[in-house]
């Protein structure tokens, strides 16, 4: 209450003389019961005179917390909470709102999403008006109940984002694979015609040892802010995987449409299950957890081996598939000898997951072991709060150091200089046959007309 109580006082403070009808005091009780305030550093545009434009700046403000906003949207959005900024310049109030996200090791603060909100600055419309005189009139228990009617407002004809931008969606985790579930349980295909029921299997509880009845697929919902704020955090965090491309968190009800989602999304929702985490801590302890390994994965190859790597996997790709002939360029392609068909036979199975425009990170998430499978092992992550103590050993299939560079290296230059040996013996072979072609007699071979051919015509 004493933080609310200072904070309408100087609002008090900074607005032209005028005795409120219900003392302060009184306000700040009353709105105590209701409202939450916070001390936090923020941003906040202001209008500056010598260059005629808005300036940012940072400062220590007091925010107003309006808890559980429901907007009247059909269905109903559930928004979540919204942090409120008030600065009043020229003795006018301005807005501005905010969400506040506590995570494992830091506080995120950013510009609160609605679909009448514009980077936090609300676009008040209708209520203007009202809000504008409960301010001067220090009513702030009106102010206060006006701000939160507009909150929960929705008018379709002046959004900056639609409604259905909030709407609740399901994301899809998953600690087993198909594959892995039709494995465990294929003796109970017994008729071909009654294939293994994968989802009935996947969502039963009974079907598996895991803690709190969870099951292999499940679902994480959400909605409101929390569905645009998940998007923004994985593109700022740099998330791994992810942050390539955030739209792929949301699968919807698709399970296939995304693998390597499902499969990083199985990890969150064992966070959120056994760890206990919110969603925004449980996605915060994964990436850690992912960064970690990441880093384990790509060893010491820098780069730069990586580049030629995945050149190198690509040409043995190619020259495996297309009969064992080696593109030298657009002109030349050569057969290989057979001790040369053997060894790209043994490159292509070291490298092959290296091939076909498949990036560095999806190469890692491919290799990383379902959360189902290594249930225990993260457990234990969980209980120590260490997510950076993963070990490469225990949660990945293998490693780039696993691939012994020198050695594929090595192989391929042998191929590649046997390539380009038959590729000038070629070339040798067709200059010479070019060169009888330019210079071959031409013969005349037609007789004279009317004239009897002789011995020596």
């Amino acid at each position: 209450m004493n933080q609310l109580l200072d904070l309408l006082l100087e609002w008090h403070n900074n607005l032209p003389e005028k005795t409120p009808e219900l003392s302060l005091e009184n306000q700040a009780k009353y709105l105590s019961k209701k409202y939450t305030t916070r001390t936090e550093q923020i941003s906040f545009a202001v209008f500056n005179e010598d260059t005629g434009g808005s300036q940012e700046i940072q400062e220590e403000a007091v925010l107003v917390c309006f808890k559980d906003i429901v907007c009247k949207y059909r269905p109903h959005l559930h928004m979540g909470d919204y942090w409120l900024y008030v600065k009043i310049v020229n003795s006018a109030p301005t807005y501005k709102f905010f969400s506040i996200i506590d995570d494992l090791d830091e506080t995120y603060i950013w510009h609160a999403e609605h679909p009448h909100l514009s980077g936090g600055v609300p676009c008040l419309g209708s209520f203007q008006g009202d809000l504008q005189t409960a301010f001067a009139d220090n009513n702030f228990v009106q102010f206060f109940s006006i701000m939160k009617a507009y909150l929960q407002a929705y008018n379709g004809r002046s959004t900056y984002t639609r409604g259905t931008e909030y709407k609740k969606i399901e994301m899809c985790p998953q600690l087993h694979t198909q594959d892995e579930i039709h494995e465990m349980f294929h003796t109970e295909e017994t008729d071909e015609n009654n294939p293994l029921d994968i989802y009935g299997i996947a969502k039963d509880p009974q079907r598996w040892n895991f803690p709190k009845n969870m099951t292999a697929w499940d679902t994480i919902e959400v909605s409101g802010q929390t569905r645009r704020h998940i998007r923004t955090y994985l593109m700022k965090t740099e998330y791994p995987y992810f942050g390539v491309n955030p739209y792929s968190v949301y699968t919807g009800f698709d399970r296939h449409a995304n693998p390597c989602a499902n499969k990083l999304l199985g990890y969150v929702y064992v966070a959120m299950k056994l760890g206990e985490l919110t969603i925004y801590q449980a996605f915060e302890f994964v990436r850690i957890f992912l960064v970690s390994l990441q880093a384990q994965y790509n060893g010491d190859l820098t780069p730069e081996k990586l580049v030629y790597l995945r050149k190198m996997a690509n040409d043995i790709y190619n020259c495996r598939h297309h009969r064992f002939r080696y593109e030298v360029n657009s002109r030349y392609t050569v057969s290989l000898p057979a001790e040369d068909r053997n060894m790209v036979l043994e490159l292509h199975e070291k490298t092959q997951k290296y091939a076909n425009g498949r990036t560095n990170v999806t190469e890692f998430v491919d290799d990383l072991w379902p959360a189902g499978r290594k249930l225990a092992n993260f457990m234990i992550l969980l209980r120590k709060r260490s997510p950076e103590s993963a070990k490469a050993s225990a949660y990945l299939k293998s490693v780039k150091n696993d691939v012994v560079y020198s050695e594929i290296e090595e192989q391929y230059s042998i191929i590649k200089k046997n390539a380009y040996t038959l590729a000038l013996s070629q070339l040798e072979k067709d200059k010479r046959r070019f060169i009888n072609e330019l210079n071959r007699t031409k013969v005349n071979h037609q007789g004279v007309d009317d004239v009897q051919g002789t011995l020596f015509s």
